[in-house]
């Protein structure tokens, strides 16, 4: 006689059948009681989640990021650089204020040790803002004032998937920086003195070319170098050879093989 009541009820919206307490059971609750009771206990899940004070989140950041007391070693920097994947700062920042304020003894060496591996790659992660009339453009400048991103190589499809690269067809490219630009789509990987040959620039141009194509997040190298020197005014003239000055003396020479950013499917 209960369960034909109940079901009589139920279909009048009166009470309502579920598992409230006991996995797999049939029980019955009034419909404003059981109302009342999951209103109750959302409330109790808001509360264990409550924001916390701006001045309590500032200090679980230093704590997570090791600013308090940076710890050392390998280690140490490529788990700075996974807590920092994603966001994007000055290249001259990076190795100046942000790795060695969480790895203690950093030295420029040890992240081009981590890029030379292939664990790791810098690349210009946000496109430039269009100007006025909705055409992209590139800011001319200093080398180590492109926004750069560092990233761990196994999460680059992911980040390229959510930050995908321009086209260089839409982009108003110098003549200089097409024609780098077309060696490492043809060739592939190639070190600075390779394309100074191939593409027959002189040094200082190619350096220009280079430092647009960055500034477009359309290549990236091995290593760090190319942004420590040069790109502070310490460059030296080199040696004429041929009536061409000597490219061991580019900063950009130091900086490994320049590679192409590609567009990256997601893996499966």
């Amino acid at each position: 006689e209960v369960e034909p009541a109940l079901a009589a009820l139920a279909s009048q919206g009166e009470v309502i059948a579920g598992a409230f307490t006991t996995p797999g059971a049939t029980e019955w609750c009034e419909r404003r009681v059981l109302i009342r009771l999951q209103r109750a206990s959302l409330q109790q899940r808001r509360a264990r989640q409550d924001p916390v004070a701006p001045r309590d989140f500032q200090r679980f950041l230093f704590r997570w990021h090791g600013l308090d007391s940076p710890p050392s070693g390998e280690a140490s920097l490529s788990a700075a650089l996974d807590r920092l994947a994603g966001c994007s700062a000055p290249a001259g920042t990076w190795e100046r204020y942000l790795l060695p304020a969480r790895v203690a003894g950093f030295t420029p060496a040890a992240l081009d040790a981590l890029l030379a591996q292939g664990r790791y790659v810098w690349l210009r992660l946000d496109p430039p803002a269009p100007d006025d009339e909705g055409r992209p453009r590139f800011r001319s400048g200093s080398l180590r004032q492109i926004p750069l991103a560092l990233l761990p190589r196994a999460q680059l499809a992911h980040w390229r998937h959510l930050a995908p690269p321009s086209d260089p067809a839409q982009l108003p490219l110098s003549g200089a920086a097409r024609s780098v630009l077309d060696l490492l789509d043809a060739q592939g990987a190639l070190f600075f003195e390779e394309l100074a040959m191939d593409s027959r620039l002189l040094p200082a141009h190619l350096e220009t070319a280079l430092a647009e194509l960055v500034g477009w997040g359309l290549v990236t190298a091995d290593g760090f170098a190319g942004f420590r020197r040069g790109a502070a005014g310490a460059r030296r003239p080199g040696r004429l050879m041929g009536g061409r000055r000597d490219n061991i003396h580019s900063p950009l020479a130091r900086a490994g093989r320049w590679s192409r950013l590609r567009p990256m499917a997601l893996p499966d």
